[in-house]
């Protein structure tokens, strides 16, 4: 664990591209007029989380599959859906303003995309709140106004102090992804992506298939270190701890030949079927289990049991863990709405955050006049006296000297994904107010200067041949005038 360290309906569709779920267009399935009502009638945001080209709506066509399976040894078939599942909720307008802050004493929890520690407040809080009991306590709360996902890990009430603690904090736009990104690469999973993402919802309890992948977390002996598309991180230990063979962030679905009809409860034959559409992806680790995470409360660990056994469920969820391998491969992906998905890599993303450390230049002090904003991701400037000039210094990475790269970021600011040797890049600026921004790029030992732009204010950009020197140190500037408040966000995208 971390601490170490709309439902569419696409029967037609699937049946078109995927004959292994033919069964489920034939009727084998329940009826679900009073779920797809109930679903009808709330948000589309809050229900199915992230956009149609998240990885979690991905559907891949006719995919090829590993040899290598899943070990049950310490992999126990479970569904966390209780102390080690994620609690959901809503923002309730008048709910009144909570600070959330850090346990055992902590000044807050870790803001990771600010890559600092302090208090979080947060509006309109949801009346009620009960965070899993278990050590995790993922809790995810939506806000509607501004279709943002909080992301609380470790969330307690502090009934001694009668206040809210945790013990890391991320939020993730409910329209984009929910997975980290090089600008962004942090989250509450190990995978580095949003807890809300390929959750069991309380909603989606007997829908004859789920309309996105299964979040799944597995014993130390399933994962090796080594974090695939689209995860960007592992757990901080990994490199050490992981014994398996399957990267996180793996994709694993279910053979077209699996038989989902043929189990006996019908909780297991939904999650077959969504394993033979969507899959599933590895994102975190647990202890001796094999998990698919749920909704704490959810039902889907103790519902629908008809006349199965426990026997009888535990059965069926070891076939499934038994029959997932890995997608290797696949002739095409579409999207959450049927549509050819192309994906969009790591090196096409931004590669810049606008997070500090920032410093006063050319006095290298320490500075109080800007801070980072981890939901605008921008630099934003207070209103001062004078002109304020600050600078923030970006290194390359040690190739082979770091046994955890990903994480070379907290530190030392390095590049999480470094630009590419001699590729044509472009330089932009956004923002609000005067304020204007810069990039130079020298060697390491700052003995030669290979590029650097002028100034430029927001809605400006600017393009440049990224240097063929392996070993370079990139200065970002941003300069203020005397006067108001002012917000500052520079990008590098590959052109």
């Amino acid at each position: 664990m971390r601490l170490n360290r709309r439902s569419i309906i696409l029967f037609p569709f699937v049946s078109a591209v995927m004959g292994s779920v033919d069964r489920i267009v034939a009727g084998s399935v329940p009826d679900n007029s009073e779920g797809r009502l109930a679903h009808e009638e709330a948000s589309p945001e809050w229900e199915s989380p992230f956009s149609s080209n998240s990885p979690w709506k991905a559907m891949p066509v006719k995919p090829r599959l590993g040899d290598q399976p899943i070990p049950p040894d310490n992999n126990y078939p479970y569904i966390n859906d209780n102390a080690y599942g994620v609690s959901v909720y809503r923002t309730v307008e008048g709910g009144g303003d909570v600070t959330v802050f850090g346990r055992n004493g902590a000044a807050g929890p870790s803001v990771s995309d600010e890559v600092t520690v302090r208090p979080v407040k947060l509006s309109n809080w949801p009346i009620a709140v009960t965070p899993p009991s278990g050590t995790d306590g993922h809790c995810e709360i939506y806000d509607e106004a501004s279709a943002l996902w909080h992301s609380f890990y470790g969330l307690s009430f502090n009934s001694s102090l009668g206040r809210w603690e945790c013990y890391k904090y991320d939020v993730f736009e409910g329209d984009a992804t929910g997975w980290g990104t090089p600008e962004r690469p942090d989250g509450p999973r190990a995978a580095g992506t949003s807890a809300a993402g390929g959750l069991l919802r309380r909603w989606e309890l007997n829908q004859p298939v789920l309309n996105h992948a299964l979040a799944l977390a597995t014993h130390l002996n399933v994962p090796k270190s080594g974090p695939v598309y689209p995860a960007t991180l592992q757990d901080y230990n990994g490199y050490s701890v992981y014994k398996g063979m399957f990267p996180i962030g793996t994709l694993f679905m279910l053979p077209p030949s699996f038989d989902a009809e043929g189990l006996a409860w019908n909780n297991a034959r939904i999650i077959a079927r969504t394993l033979k559409v969507h899959g599933a992806r590895l994102v975190d680790t647990t202890q001796k289990t094999f998990a698919f995470v749920g909704e704490t409360g959810s039902g889907w660990s103790n519902t629908n049991l008809g006349k199965t056994t426990q026997a009888d469920r535990l059965q069926d969820l070891a076939k499934i863990r038994d029959a997932l391998r890995e997608v290797t491969s696949a002739d095409e992906w579409l999207d959450g709405n049927g549509d050819p998905l192309s994906w969009k890599p790591f090196a096409e993303m931004n590669l810049l955050s606008m997070r500090g450390p920032w410093k006063e230049y050319p006095d290298n002090k320490e500075q109080l006049t800007a801070t980072y904003d981890c939901i605008r991701r921008a630099l934003i400037c207070e209103d001062t006296a004078g002109l304020i000039q600050l600078r923030k210094i970006i290194y390359t990475q040690n190739p082979g000297a770091e046994p955890n790269p990903w994480f070379a970021w907290k530190g030392n600011p390095r590049w999480y994904l470094e630009p590419q040797p001699e590729r044509m890049y472009s330089l932009t600026v956004t923002g609000e107010g005067t304020i204007e921004g810069a990039i130079s790029i020298k060697e390491q030992d700052f003995s030669t200067t290979h590029f650097q732009s002028a100034f430029i204010k927001p809605g400006m950009r600017t393009e440049l041949r990224w240097p063929a020197s392996t070993r370079t140190v990139t200065e970002m500037f941003v300069r203020k005038p005397a006067g108001a408040r002012a917000s500052i966000r520079m990008e590098l995208n590959a052109i």
